[in-house]
Order: C-alpha cells, then sequence, then structure tokens
C-alpha cells in the first residue's frame, strides 16, 4: 500500500507525506478483488459480444464497456491497474484502451508487472476489449483525495 501511494504522489508530483493542499492526501476508495485477491476477466459468454457489441446494451453491462471510472463512483478520483498476466503468454485479447476524442485509442498491452495510473475523470474513458480465449489477471484499484485534508479548516 505504501508503495502505490508513493507511485501514485510521484505520478501526481506530490510527496507521498503531503496531505493538505488543494487536493487533499490520496487514500484507497475501492479495489476489485476476488477470493484470490485478484480480478480475472474471462471469455464472455457465447453471442454476449455480438449480441452487446459496446458491452451496456439493454441493460446488460459487460467489462468491455466503453466507461468513466467516476462516472460510476463520483469518490474516485484515481485509477489504477497492477497486471498479473501477459497478453499473449496467457490469454488473448483483453487489452486496455483508452478511447480518445481525436478517434485514435491508445493500447495498453497487459504485462505482468506493468502498472497503470490515471486521473478516474473524464478525460480517461476507456475499456478492456473482450479476452478471446485464457485468463487476463489483473488488481484494479481506486483512490480517492482525503475528504477530511479537503474540509475547511476551523
Amino acid at each position: 500500500s505504501r508503495l502505490a501511494r508513493e507511485a501514485l504522489a510521484h505520478g501526481f508530483g506530490r510527496h507521498a507525506s503531503e496531505g493538505e493542499g488543494d487536493h487533499g492526501k490520496l487514500e484507497i476508495a475501492n479495489a476489485l478483488l476476488s477470493r484470490k485477491g485478484m480480478r480475472r476477466l474471462s471469455v464472455p459468454p457465447a453471442g454476449a459480444v455480438e449480441r452487446n457489441p459496446l458491452g451496456a446494451a439493454h441493460g446488460e453491462f459487460g467489462y468491455w464497456a466503453p466507461h468513466v471510472d467516476k462516472a460510476n463512483v463520483p469518490a474516485y478520483d484515481v485509477s489504477a491497474v497492477l497486471y498479473l498476466s501477459t497478453s499473449a503468454e496467457h490469454f488473448r485479447g483483453g487489452d486496455f484502451v483508452f478511447n480518445d476524442e481525436d478517434g485514435v485509442d491508445r493500447v495498453v498491452e497487459p504485462r505482468v508487472g506493468r502498472l497503470l495510473l490515471f486521473n478516474s475523470d473524464a478525460d480517461n474513458l476507456h475499456q478492456v476489449l473482450p479476452v478471446q480465449n485464457g485468463h487476463r489477471l489483473a488488481l484494479s484499484m481506486w483512490f480517492s483525495r482525503s475528504l477530511s485534508s479537503a474540509a475547511p479548516k476551523k
């Protein structure tokens, strides 16, 4: 946890010990964990991608739907994904994609140990492409800026 906080602080131009200022300190808001401490994305059920290519049709959400983390949970300020498996070695498909306004998607290929950090706001519309075979393993975490440090001082 200390290492993740230091990496976040470095990436956002702050010291890990900083807790004051306009943004407050970052705290873990949530993590997506399974019983084994990781998220495993598998091949969608047969026909699911064809019926629901954008991942959000007819009230059925697929993990491949483009989304903004902060739109789902307003408290999320920073998103993190730590890859625990490698594309083409453990699975096919499953790339992380930033859907940019300029129409050019930025693709991040999962590799064991790769840590992806980004602001959770609307600037980072993203999705995970459907896994075609195997299992994509990743630990996903979301951080919030401390509400206590953002509160007005008396």
